[in-house]
C-alpha cells in the first residue's frame, strides 16, 4: 500500500503517507485522523466524507465512529467487547454486525 493523501488543515493541505494513518475517529461532526507516530489532525468532515479520501481496500468502517487502516490491525479481541487491536495496542470497537464483512475485507486486503 504505497501512496499519499492530501488532508485539509487550517493552514492549507497536509500530505500524509497512507500507511502512517492508523485510524479515524468521529465526534461532533468532525473527524480526527490518528497517525502511527501519535500525531493527529482534525477535519471538518464527517466520517463518510473522510473515508472517501482513502483507498477503499485498505480502510474499513468498523463502527459508526471509527475507520481503521487494515495495515495496522493485529488481532480481533473478543474478551470483553469486540474490538480490533492495532499494532500500537489501541483497541477500536468492531460492530458485531460488521464482523463478517471485516474478515472478508481483511482477507482480501492481505491477498493484494
Amino acid at each position: 500500500m504505497i501512496g499519499k493523501v492530501l488532508i485539509p488543515t487550517h493552514t492549507g493541505l497536509k500530505v500524509l503517507d497512507i500507511i502512517s494513518i492508523c485510524y479515524c475517529k468521529a465526534f461532533n461532526k468532525v473527524t480526527e485522523i490518528i497517525l502511527e507516530n501519535g500525531q493527529s489532525y482534525v477535519l471538518n468532515k464527517t466520517l463518510d466524507d473522510t473515508k472517501k479520501l482513502f483507498p477503499k481496500a485498505a480502510f474499513f468502517r468498523c463502527h459508526r465512529s471509527y475507520i481503521v487502516n487494515l495495515y495496522h490491525v493485529s488481532e480481533i479481541n473478543k474478551t470483553f467487547i469486540d474490538c480490533l487491536v492495532l499494532n500500537n495496542g489501541t483497541c477500536i470497537k468492531l460492530s458485531r454486525r460488521k464482523e463478517k464483512e471485516f474478515i472478508d475485507q481483511f482477507n482480501s486486503f492481505q491477498l493484494n
